[in-house]
């Protein structure tokens, strides 16, 4: 079982460099980041490793960009971590978090765009001002998102495909 951390890190590999600065402003913030390694296709569902860790995790960072909702695993961890959120408290957004690497805010989803989200530019004071941020909303956090007495996260049932029925 992974050990407990500050923050899951949800993102897509294809943006890690572009993630890079924010994790390096985390880390030198002293926010613990665990964030999974491995490829996943973008079909496939979360592994149970990663379940571990957003269970351990006190909060989930997910930095959304254009190609992040095109991903099953990622819209998995975000939902997961949502709704495991939700089991502690009305308001999953104290944490759940997203992180906006892009120019605009149109490819996130309205329910997310309610909360304060930083427009990131990778820029390295930003990156430290946005980990301090983080840092103090940690702070007011009491516990990982699986807190004991439950046993697991919540499951996420993905709704099955509606086939169409043959035209003729």
């Amino acid at each position: 079982m992974p050990n407990s951390c500050d923050v899951f890190f949800s993102y897509r590999r294809q943006d890690l460099e572009r993630a890079q600065p924010l994790l390096n402003a985390l880390a030198e913030a002293g926010i613990s980041v665990w964030r999974d390694a491995t490829g996943i296709g973008d079909q496939e569902p979360i592994t149970e490793r990663i379940r571990e860790a957003i269970a351990n995790s006190e909060a989930l960072l997910a930095f959304y960009s254009r190609i992040y909702s095109l991903s099953n695993p990622c819209q998995q961890e975000l939902i997961t971590a949502w709704l495991a959120a939700q089991q502690i408290g009305p308001a999953a957004n104290q944490r759940v978090w997203i992180i906006n690497p892009e120019d605009n805010f149109s490819h996130i989803p309205e329910l997310l765009r309610d909360q304060q989200i930083p427009r990131l530019g990778g820029d390295r004071s930003q990156c430290a001002a946005v980990a301090r941020k983080l840092k103090k909303r940690l702070n007011a956090l009491n516990g990982a998102l699986l807190r004991e007495g439950r046993r697991d996260l919540p499951v996420f049932h993905r709704m099955a495909p509606v086939r169409a029925k043959h035209f003729g």
